[in-house]
């Protein structure tokens, strides 16, 4: 069953599929402004929607989205399809009652509508990305940004939107406000560094990701790229050691085993440079 996701002005936010295709058993309670979800699967369903991680778009510096991101693209839908199915409840349940539900609560967690709606709109934008059509995707970040200035996901989102199709200037300046919004915000100074490479601006891309490293020094993605930056610079050694960092973190993390093979052959330790490229070849890089 088709279910357009409408918001209280009766506009289509998004559009999504009934997920369960089940009754989800509730309570209306506060002078019918409040639902209570009591279903197990709806609780899930909430608690993760209501985690910010699983929110993010994340593009490499090749425009194709992260690989942690396509494993999750069908638990995305899948999470889009139910959330889909609680709006329907809330908006029968308002047409019902002639009133707007003011909260949803299920188990211990409690979000109001707007939070809801917000969330539920980066789904269905993340979707749209997901589907091929970055416009729609762009218009969904955009339409959270209207509703909330300050939404760092919506900005961060925007940023890498605008990157995969090509304004890097546009995307720079999101994860600006991004950063402006939440300077700790690891993710949105390495993408910045990251276009900031791909413009040929390697002082400020090394600013950027050193930054996110003092913030967060146990992500394994900035410092990849700084390593890759220290390469293309012609400083195999601290390129090297920035791939050490990476794999210290995450001894699974393929890239940085086969650069750190690239820049030891490029200084003549091939022995070496071998043995990491084994290493990359195992752990299922094509090389």
């Amino acid at each position: 069953m088709a279910i357009n996701i409408r918001d209280t002005k009766g506009d289509v936010i998004g559009a999504g599929v009934c997920g369960s295709g089940n009754t989800i058993a509730h309570t209306i309670i506060n002078n019918n402004t409040t639902i209570v979800l009591h279903g197990k699967e709806e609780i899930e369903w909430l608690k993760t929607i209501n985690d910010d991680s699983s929110s993010e778009l994340r593009i490499n510096k090749d425009g194709k989205v992260d690989a942690k991101n396509l494993e999750n693209v069908q638990s995305t839908k899948a999470l889009g399809n139910n959330i889909s199915d609680i709006w329907e409840l809330i908006r029968k349940a308002e047409n019902e009652k002639g009133v707007q539900i003011e909260k949803i609560q299920a188990g211990q967690l409690l979000i109001s509508r707007n939070e809801l709606l917000i969330k539920n709109i980066m789904l269905q934008g993340n979707l749209y990305f997901f589907s091929g059509d970055p416009y729609n995707s762009n218009q969904c970040f955009d339409k959270i940004i209207g509703m909330d200035p300050n939404n760092l996901l919506a900005w961060y989102n925007k940023g890498n939107v605008l990157a995969y199709t090509g304004n890097p200037q546009g995307a720079i300046q999101c994860f600006d406000k991004a950063i402006e919004i939440d300077p700790n915000y690891v993710w949105a100074w390495n993408d910045k560094g990251m276009l900031l490479t791909s413009l040929g601006l390697v002082n400020e891309a090394m600013t950027c990701f050193d930054r996110a490293i003092e913030i967060d020094s146990k992500i394994t993605i900035p410092w990849y790229n700084k390593g890759i930056l220290l390469a293309n610079l012609g400083n195999p050694q601290g390129a090297i050691q920035c791939f050490d960092n990476a794999i210290d973190i995450d001894r699974t993390f393929a890239p940085a085993w086969y650069n750190k093979a690239v820049v030891l052959n490029s200084i003549g330790r091939m022995m070496e440079a071998m043995q990491c490229l084994n290493v990359a070849r195992t752990l299922g890089l094509p090389v």
